[in-house]
């Protein structure tokens, strides 16, 4: 049978989570190039169990003790509930998202979807009659008109309205899609930083080399310090322990 691309059902999703899961054996890092509009939400999707396979993905990102690096490449999207298990906040220790500047986007409505809702068509024509000048005149001479220019005046204002709407429309989607960019995505926290197509796999490389000598680091503390309750160290941490470290090896030195 036929399925929508970028979109999880009940067998993509499943081998999803198996995938992560298999890497998860494997003790090895994670690349995700994300592009999912999110799941499928048919009835007979819900019947064949496409919400435990997509929890089996949060659980896979729980477990995952390797660095994990959530990209959304250029043109890409992160929508509804795939931007609910991709989000680094599962697992903030080993997990970072990032975006290509400009062209990718994310958010859990698309823009179009936020219009539907935020901007509806009243709204709209409250918009266009404090902002188009035209309106703005013909109501003002409709104030003062009599009933047989009235009647003229509203023929020539519900015209206008019906001519301006299709374009506050689409200006309304627009400034919906502003709140999905990759800059938005950062200023609210929910990527890392965003990169450039041309630069990501350097950027990446050495985003990896560090991660991976930052766990390393935190897996010798540990042991040194003879207890596992505290696994979850952010870089912060390991910064200040590898700090204490060289301080104290100095000193023993002297």
């Amino acid at each position: 049978k036929q399925e929508a691309g970028c979109v999880w059902f009940p067998n993509s999703a499943y081998k999803t989570a198996q995938a992560i899961n298999d890497f998860r054996t494997e003790d090895l890092p994670l690349m995700i190039f994300a592009n999912w509009r999110g799941f499928s939400g048919g009835q007979r999707d819900m019947f064949d169990e496409v919400l435990k396979y997509g929890s089996l993905i949060v659980d896979g990102f729980v477990a995952y003790e390797q660095p994990i690096f959530v990209f959304i490449p250029p043109h890409a999207e992160i929508r509804g509930g795939a931007w609910v298990v991709l989000d680094a906040s599962i697992n903030p220790s080993v997990m970072e998202m990032y975006a290509t500047a400009r062209s990718a986007r994310g958010g859990v409505l698309e823009a179009n979807g936020a219009a539907a809702v935020k901007y509806r068509e009243k709204d709209l024509l409250k918009s266009m009659r404090r902002i188009d000048e035209k309106l703005v005149g013909l109501y003002k001479k409709l104030e003062f008109a009599n009933d047989e220019a009235q009647d003229e005046l509203k023929s020539s204002i519900a015209e206008r309205e019906k001519s301006l709407l299709p374009v506050y429309a689409q200006v309304a989607v627009q400034f919906c899609e502003l709140h999905d960019t990759p800059g938005r995505m950062k200023a609210v926290g929910v990527i890392e930083n965003d990169v450039e197509w041309e630069d990501s796999r350097t950027f990446f490389f050495w985003r990896l080399r560090r991660k991976l000598a930052e766990f390393d680091l935190r897996k010798k503390i540990i042991e040194a310090g003879g207890s596992r309750k505290s696994t979850r160290l952010n870089s912060s941490h390991i910064t200040i322990s590898y700090a204490v470290f060289c301080l104290k090896k100095k000193k023993n030195k002297n």
